[in-house]
């Protein structure tokens, strides 16, 4: 056995300053040649290296004409993206098999430095009004994170709290909530060049100028180094099409519907037995058998039978590990509705599907209990509130798309979201614990609630990694 590194991330300026000319496409050529050729892997690099010209032209036959499209994604690119709004972050971050840091809005302070949509620049009346709303929502936000600093330090109950840092952090938590989408962040991102075609495909059919803009200066910045792996980056028909036909959805069903109705946190299963599909799948990693006959086997179980071998897989559990992928068989579709704030937590977890509704304000707004406890002015909120929306609509009859900017991370959107029971093991140890973001904490510990109801034998273990290093490492 011989192990090589075949490289690694390296600081673009490091490569500059030692006038190192690299692209990622000869690590794609020369493993997409390992299949067919009897010359080992580091030759087969060399190779690439000193004919790259030659790399780009294998890379482009084997990808496209081909169809082996998966070699694109053995080149890496690590891209910097500063000065875009936080609403575009939701088109970026999206993309599943890609990695995301963003600037956080619960550790950093932001000031009123936002996105204003090129759409509405050359329209006085609109410009001026959309600049007066955003600083009054920051000037609200400073406000409250001064009140709510000031409320955890002097507060006579167990609640006070002298760490100034922490004081900060959860000051900036609940604030936030009350700033815009258009608020500019930075974020770091990874991701290959398969998943980066994708990307740049979706920003192409997005309707925004600031979409727009970041689409021209990933291709341009991309294509200077991996020109041979990215090709289908215009949006076409089908992507058009998609969108044209979820309008005149709405258009007809629009009437019948009520967009006031806040969806609640519902879980739809499956299967009514989820727990028999896991243990029959477990029985299938040892004994291959015909699968409906296991799942015949196991539902002539008792239930005390089930609770035990159930008892006993999860016995020695640790809150590190993962469920057994025998979990993986059991789905669930769980609707929720939550603010955008608690929607930049939810977002992050890739693997599942979610689906999203469009903002629309008439879905309401989250205030966090912080904010009532310090008993800031309500009819101030609540005026902010009717001026975002009033706005929002004007916006939206100007140019679709940009009363989203105006939207704050208060604002509420329904998801549907669909995962297996191994993915809500991992949701409930990072969402469920102590530690997590009070909205999707709350979320979190109603899903665990209606899953042990669901599936009692197989959710014994569900629960915050707090809890379970309280409860089941004893």
């Amino acid at each position: 056995m011989k192990v090589n590194i075949a490289g690694y991330n390296i600081d673009k300026s490091v490569l500059k300053k030692y006038g190192i000319s690299a692209t990622p496409e000869t690590i794609s050529a020369a493993y997409a040649r390992i299949s067919r050729s009897e010359k080992n892997i580091p030759e087969l690099r060399q190779e690439a290296l000193q004919e790259v010209k030659k790399a780009r032209v294998s890379n482009q036959r084997i990808v496209f004409d081909m169809g082996h499209a998966s070699i694109a994604e053995h080149a890496v690119f690590n891209i910097d993206i500063m000065g875009i709004s936080r609403y575009l972050t939701e088109f970026i971050q999206k993309s599943r098999l890609a990695s995301f840091t963003e600037k956080s809005q619960r550790y950093v302070k932001f000031d009123s430095d936002v996105v204003i949509p090129e759409e509405i620049v050359n329209n006085e009346k609109l410009h001026r009004e959309y600049k007066v709303l955003v600083d009054e929502l920051f000037e609200l936000y400073r406000g409250l994170t001064i009140a709510l600093k000031n409320n955890y330090t002097s507060s006579n109950d167990k609640m006070s709290i002298t760490n100034s840092k922490k004081v900060k952090e959860l000051a900036n938590e609940d604030a936030r909530y009350f700033i815009p989408l258009a608020t500019k962040t930075q974020m770091g991102m990874t991701l290959n060049a398969r998943s980066l075609e994708a990307l740049l495909k979706r920003l192409a059919s997005i309707d925004l100028i600031e979409a727009q803009q970041l689409y021209r200066q990933l291709i341009e910045q991309t294509s200077k180094i991996a020109p041979s792996l990215i090709r289908y980056i215009e949006s076409d028909s089908y992507q058009r099409e998609k969108l044209n036909i979820n309008r005149e959805l709405i258009g007809k069903y629009s009437s019948k519907l009520n967009n006031e109705k806040v969806l609640s946190t519902k879980i739809y299963p499956s299967n009514d037995n989820g727990e028999d599909y896991i243990l029959a799948a477990l029985l299938f990693e040892k004994y291959p058998q015909d699968f409906s006959d296991l799942l015949q086997n196991i539902s002539l179980l008792s239930e005390s039978d089930k609770k035990d071998i159930f008892e006993k897989l999860l016995s020695d559990m640790k809150f590190y590990h993962k469920a057994p992928q025998a979990f993986e068989m059991v789905d669930c579709v769980i609707q929720m509705s939550m603010s955008s704030c608690c929607f930049a937590q939810l977002k992050r977890h890739r693997i599942a599907t979610i689906i999203r509704s469009p903002y629309n304000p008439q879905f309401g707004w989250v205030i966090p209990p912080s904010i009532e406890t310090i008993r800031y002015d309500e009819q101030r909120l609540n005026h902010i509130f009717r001026k975002v929306n009033t706005l929002y609509v004007k916006l939206e009859d100007y140019h679709k798309g940009i009363g989203n900017y105006i939207i704050t991370n208060a604002h509420r959107r329904n998801i549907i979201f669909k995962t297996n029971l191994r993915e809500l093991y991992h949701f409930s140890r990072l969402r469920s614990d102590k530690h997590a973001q009070w909205e999707i904490r709350n979320i979190s510990y109603e899903i665990d609630k209606q899953l042990k109801k669901l599936y009692p034998n197989a959710c014994s273990k569900l629960m915050g990694k707090d809890r379970f290093k309280a409860v089941g490492e004893v």
